[in-house]
C-alpha cells in the first residue's frame, strides 16, 4: 500500500473533457469562497486525449509536418498545431492540469468514492465551446462560420497552407489579417484567440463538477 504522503504527491487531476448538449447557469460565488484560503495546486503532469484540436504535433510527427501558415500567431512558424497559435490544451499547462472525456459522470462518482486521496475533476468543454459558438459577436469575434485560413467560396476551397485553382488561377491558401477576430482558424480547428477564450472559462470553474476553479482542483476535500 502507497502511505498517504506519497498518493498525495502522484495525485493527478484528469479534466474530463465531455460532450453535453444541456447548458445550465452556474454560481461559483460558494466555491470561490471556500477556495480562497486553499493555496494554488502544483499537477505533477498533464495527459491530454483528443482530436487534432488538441494535438501538439503527435500528427505531424507520425504522417507530415505542418505547413505554414499554421502557428503563425504564436510561434512564428509551424509548430505541429492545428491552429494560428496555441491550443486550448497549451492554455490550459500553462499553470499545469490534465484534460479526458466524456459518458463518465456516473463512473467519477464511483471513482471519487473508491479513490478517496484522488481529485477528479468533469469539465463541460462543449459547453464552454457552445457558449462561445452561440455568443461570437458579443465576445468580440465574426460569424463562427466564418475561416480565417484559407480560401472559401462557396463550395470552393482552398484549404489553409495549400495552393489550389479559383477562376483560372494559381491561389495560396493565407492566412485573414485579423486571426484574433475568428473562432475558425481553418474549417475545422479553433483560433488560438478561441481557444484563449475557452480556456480562460474552463479555468474559473464555471463548466466544471465540483464548481471550484481548476488552480484548486487538487484538493480532494472540495470534491466531496
Amino acid at each position: 500500500m502507497r502511505s498517504r504522503a506519497t498518493m498525495e504527491c502522484a495525485r493527478v487531476m484528469f479534466l474530463l473533457l465531455l460532450s453535453l448538449v444541456l447548458l445550465a447557469p452556474f454560481n461559483i460565488s460558494s466555491a470561490a469562497v471556500a477556495t480562497n484560503a486553499k493555496p494554488p495546486c502544483n499537477f505533477p503532469a498533464i495527459y491530454n486525449f483528443g482530436d487534432s484540436n488538441s494535438d501538439t504535433a503527435g500528427i505531424s510527427a507520425t504522417f507530415e509536418p505542418i505547413q505554414a501558415p499554421y502557428g503563425e500567431s504564436f510561434f512564428r512558424k509551424p509548430a505541429g498545431r492545428f491552429s494560428d497559435g496555441r491550443l486550448l490544451i497549451d492554455f490550459i499547462a500553462i499553470i499545469r492540469w490534465l484534460e479526458f472525456n466524456r459518458q463518465l459522470k456516473a463512473r467519477i462518482r464511483t471513482l471519487r468514492a473508491e479513490l478517496g486521496h484522488a481529485a477528479i475533476t468533469y469539465v463541460d468543454v462543449y459547453a464552454a465551446k457552445y457558449e462561445l459558438i452561440s455568443n461570437t459577436k458579443n465576445q468580440g469575434f465574426v460569424e463562427p462560420q466564418k475561416i480565417c485560413c484559407g480560401v472559401h467560396e462557396g463550395n470552393t476551397h482552398v484549404w489553409c497552407g495549400q495552393k489550389g485553382i479559383v477562376r483560372g488561377e494559381e491561389v495560396f491558401g493565407g492566412a485573414c489579417t485579423n486571426p484574433s477576430g475568428y473562432i475558425s482558424w481553418d474549417g475545422v480547428h479553433y483560433s488560438q484567440a478561441a481557444n484563449h477564450w475557452i480556456a480562460d472559462h474552463i479555468l474559473n470553474g464555471s463548466f466544471s463538477d465540483p464548481l471550484i476553479p481548476i488552480t484548486h482542483a487538487c484538493h480532494t476535500r472540495l470534491h466531496h
